[in-house]
Protein backbone atom coordinates (compact mmCIF):
# COMPACT_ATOMS: atom_id res chain seq x y z
CA UNK A 1 0.00 0.00 0.00
CA UNK A 2 1.42 3.36 -1.02
CA UNK A 3 0.41 6.49 0.85
CA UNK A 4 0.06 9.92 -0.74
CA UNK A 5 -0.56 13.53 0.24
CA UNK A 6 -1.46 15.90 -2.58
CA UNK A 7 -2.97 19.35 -3.08
CA UNK A 8 -6.18 18.97 -5.07
CA UNK A 9 -8.52 21.61 -6.49
CA UNK A 10 -12.26 21.51 -7.10
CA UNK A 11 -14.39 24.23 -8.63
CA UNK A 12 -17.58 24.89 -6.72
CA UNK A 13 -19.69 27.86 -5.92
CA UNK A 14 -23.19 29.05 -5.09
CA UNK A 15 -25.62 29.87 -7.89
CA UNK A 16 -23.38 28.34 -10.56
CA UNK A 17 -20.50 30.74 -9.92
CA UNK A 18 -17.37 28.61 -10.01
CA UNK A 19 -14.96 29.16 -7.15
CA UNK A 20 -11.74 27.17 -6.91
CA UNK A 21 -11.35 25.35 -3.59
CA UNK A 22 -7.89 24.11 -2.60
CA UNK A 23 -7.96 20.85 -0.65
CA UNK A 24 -5.35 18.55 0.82
CA UNK A 25 -5.92 14.91 -0.12
CA UNK A 26 -4.35 12.20 2.03
CA UNK A 27 -4.83 8.53 1.43
CA UNK A 28 -3.55 5.27 0.07
CA UNK A 29 -3.52 3.44 -3.24
CA UNK A 30 -2.91 -0.24 -3.93
CA UNK A 31 -3.09 -2.07 -7.23
CA UNK A 32 -2.69 -5.80 -7.73
CA UNK A 33 -2.42 -6.97 -11.33
CA UNK A 34 -4.79 -9.65 -12.47
CA UNK A 35 -3.86 -12.85 -14.25
CA UNK A 36 -5.84 -13.55 -17.42
CA UNK A 37 -3.79 -16.14 -19.26
CA UNK A 38 -3.98 -19.89 -18.96
CA UNK A 39 -6.71 -22.12 -17.58
CA UNK A 40 -9.76 -20.35 -16.13
CA UNK A 41 -9.17 -21.75 -12.64
CA UNK A 42 -5.80 -19.95 -12.54
CA UNK A 43 -7.21 -16.58 -13.68
CA UNK A 44 -8.33 -13.71 -11.48
CA UNK A 45 -9.17 -10.03 -12.03
CA UNK A 46 -6.98 -7.10 -11.08
CA UNK A 47 -7.75 -5.36 -7.80
CA UNK A 48 -7.53 -1.66 -6.98
CA UNK A 49 -7.96 -0.05 -3.57
CA UNK A 50 -8.15 3.76 -3.40
CA UNK A 51 -8.95 5.51 -0.13
CA UNK A 52 -8.63 9.19 0.68
CA UNK A 53 -9.62 11.95 3.08
CA UNK A 54 -9.97 15.61 2.11
CA UNK A 55 -9.03 18.58 4.27
CA UNK A 56 -9.19 22.34 3.81
CA UNK A 57 -5.98 24.42 3.85
CA UNK A 58 -6.45 25.06 7.58
CA UNK A 59 -6.53 21.31 8.34
CA UNK A 60 -10.26 20.88 8.91
CA UNK A 61 -12.05 17.94 7.30
CA UNK A 62 -13.87 18.92 4.10
CA UNK A 63 -17.54 17.99 4.32
CA UNK A 64 -18.26 18.14 0.59
CA UNK A 65 -18.28 15.19 -1.78
CA UNK A 66 -16.44 14.73 -5.03
CA UNK A 67 -18.17 14.03 -8.30
CA UNK A 68 -17.17 10.87 -10.17
CA UNK A 69 -15.02 12.96 -12.52
CA UNK A 70 -13.30 14.72 -9.63
CA UNK A 71 -12.63 11.42 -7.87
CA UNK A 72 -11.16 9.98 -11.09
CA UNK A 73 -8.95 13.08 -11.43
CA UNK A 74 -7.78 12.71 -7.82
CA UNK A 75 -7.00 9.01 -8.37
CA UNK A 76 -4.93 9.84 -11.47
CA UNK A 77 -3.12 12.66 -9.65
CA UNK A 78 -2.30 10.31 -6.76
CA UNK A 79 -1.05 7.58 -9.13
CA UNK A 80 1.15 10.08 -10.98
CA UNK A 81 2.56 11.45 -7.72
CA UNK A 82 3.31 7.94 -6.46
CA UNK A 83 4.97 6.98 -9.74
CA UNK A 84 7.20 10.05 -9.48
CA UNK A 85 8.23 9.21 -5.91
CA UNK A 86 11.68 7.64 -5.77
CA UNK A 87 10.75 4.87 -3.35
CA UNK A 88 7.47 3.81 -4.96
CA UNK A 89 7.15 0.35 -6.46
CA UNK A 90 3.74 -0.94 -7.57
CA UNK A 91 2.56 -3.95 -5.60
CA UNK A 92 2.19 -6.62 -8.24
CA UNK A 93 1.47 -10.06 -6.90
CA UNK A 94 1.05 -12.39 -9.87
CA UNK A 95 0.33 -16.04 -9.12
CA UNK A 96 2.67 -18.21 -11.15
CA UNK A 97 1.54 -21.59 -9.78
Amino acid sequence: MARFKEKFYVERGPDGDEVEIALIARGSYTYTAGFTSGPPEKCYPSDEDFEYELFTDDGKPWTGTLTTGEEDALRMQAIEALADAEDYEPEYEPDYD
